[in-house]
Order: structure tokens, then sequence, then C-alpha cells
């Protein structure tokens, strides 16, 4: 297994996060009694973990290190991860809740992970800034249990692909007509006339292979996912009904998950029409 790499002159929430969960895989359910130093804690890591030695020495930092574990454990008993006692119900024994182990099964990128999971989807690729801003915030939502405000935040970030991705198809048209009509209708605020006519354009795209070979393959499947994600996440939950809001937490983190395939695709799919611009 290849080890995380731990800087203690630029602790990595995220790498934090990473060999928690790492030690968690192997059966880890007691925080260790630790000195003043907490170098028994950080002993504990070193089966994932490898500590760059400060240089200049830092004094402590193994105590820092230590703060650091307890808080995230505090934070995992936030999100549901885990549960202090094992029969006792205090740290220092802690049990995996059923969601938990759930979570931590496999060594993919998961929304607990805000870091990994962003990472994921840049794959050498930016990540719209406002895209990132309210995927960020959707995930913080998640991780909290708010799970009603994560849905519409992720809808609002897949209304943004969609809107990245009809620009950049109306600069792609060749016909002056038809790209005329298609900034009247994108001047227009109903999402749903703008959603149609981009998908019918797309798919026509599609069927067009044999001229276009290096049309991207993803394309149908893509079109379909963020419609769906618009049109539930956004437009459902995002007005006011008479039957109060409910969202399955296991229903929105699949829905979290096919973002993260999407958006890279969405990505695909522009770079695909800026670099036609005109000739379509």
């Amino acid at each position: 297994m290849i080890k995380l790499q731990y800087d203690p002159r630029n602790p990595s929430p995220t790498v934090l996060r990473q060999a928690v969960f790492a030690r968690l895989r192997t059966g880890w359910a007691q925080v260790e009694p630790s000195d003043y130093d907490g170098r028994k804690v950080r002993e504990g890591f070193d089966e994932v973990v490898d500590f760059l030695e400060p240089s200049p020495p830092i004094p402590h930092w193994e105590g820092r290190f230590l703060d650091a574990v307890h808080s995230l454990l505090w934070q995992l008993v936030a999100e549901g991860v885990i549960h202090p006692g094992n029969r006792s119900l205090n740290f220092p024994h802690f049990t995996l809740t059923e969601y938990g182990r759930r979570v931590i099964a496999d060594d993919n990128a998961h929304p607990h992970d805000v870091g990994r999971f962003l990472d994921q989807i840049r794959s050498g690729q930016q990540i719209d800034s406002t895209v990132e801003a309210y995927l960020v915030e959707s995930l913080h939502s998640f991780r909290q249990n708010r799970l009603v405000a994560c849905a519409i935040l992720l809808g609002v970030a897949a209304e943004r692909a969609f809107l990245l991705i009809a620009d950049a198809l109306l600069e792609a048209l060749k016909d002056p007509n038809e790209q005329a009509a298609f900034r009247k209708l994108l001047d227009r605020q109903p999402m749903k006339p703008k959603l149609d006519r981009v998908h019918a354009k797309l798919m026509e795209l599609d069927g067009q292979k044999k001229h276009l070979p290096d049309f991207p393959e993803s394309t149908p499947l893509m079109i379909t996912a963020i419609y769906d994600l618009i049109r539930q996440q956004r437009n459902d939950l995002g007005h006011p009904r008479d039957i109060p809001p409910k969202v399955e937490r296991e229903q929105l983190e699949a829905s979290l998950l096919l973002f993260s395939k999407f958006y890279r695709n969405a990505e695909q799919l522009r770079s695909y029409l800026t670099a036609h611009k005109a000739s379509l």
C-alpha cells in the first residue's frame, strides 16, 4: 500500500481525513493513550502515513497532530460515520455506524472527503469557479446532514454546468438563423425550454457521428443526467410546495457521485463545442 505523506509544516486536512479513513479500514476502534506530545497516536498511524520530519524541528508537532485527530473524530461523529464508545458511551472507544461502514468500504473518493472528491472531478482539468463554489457548499451540507440544502445547491451547480454547455453550443452553431433563435431562447428565464432545445440539438449532433467522428460518446447519457439533476434537485425542491421536501441520504449520495462523472463528461463536450466554433 502506498503511504500518505503528512507534512507537519503544512498539515493537510484532506490527508488527515484520508489517514483516519485508512485506519478505520484496518479495524481501528480506539484512540491510543498518549503522552503530552502525542507520539503514541502518531505511531498508530505509521502503517498508513509517512510523517515528513520537519526541518528545522517544530516543537510538539505530534501534539498538534493528536489534536487534529481528535477534532476529526468528533466531526465524524457529527457526520454519522462513527459514534463514541463500544459498550461504553465515551471515547477512547468508538464504533463505526452502519452508514460509516459503507462510507469507508473502499478507497474511492466520497462526499465525506471533499478534497479528494474535487480532485477526482478535476482529473487534470479546472472546475468552473461558480460550479465549484456551489458544489463545495453542497458537499459540506451533505456532511452536516442538511440534505435539502445539499440537493438544491447541487442543482444550482448542475444548472451552471448546463448553461456553460449552452453558451458553447450557441457559439458552435454555423446557421445564423438557428443561432439567433437559440440566443433569444437562452435570454429567457424559464429553464425547461432551454433544456429541451439543447437536448434536441445535441441528440441531433450525436446522430451525425459519421460526419462528426470525434463527437463525445457520452453525450446522450450526460444530457439525460443533467436534465434529471436540474429538474429534481433545482426545480422540484427549490420551489415551495404543499408537501414538505424530503430527501433520502442514499439517493442524494448517488446524485453527488453521478455529478462527479457527469461534470467530467460535460467539460469534455464543452471543449469539443469550443473547438468547433461556428461549424456545427
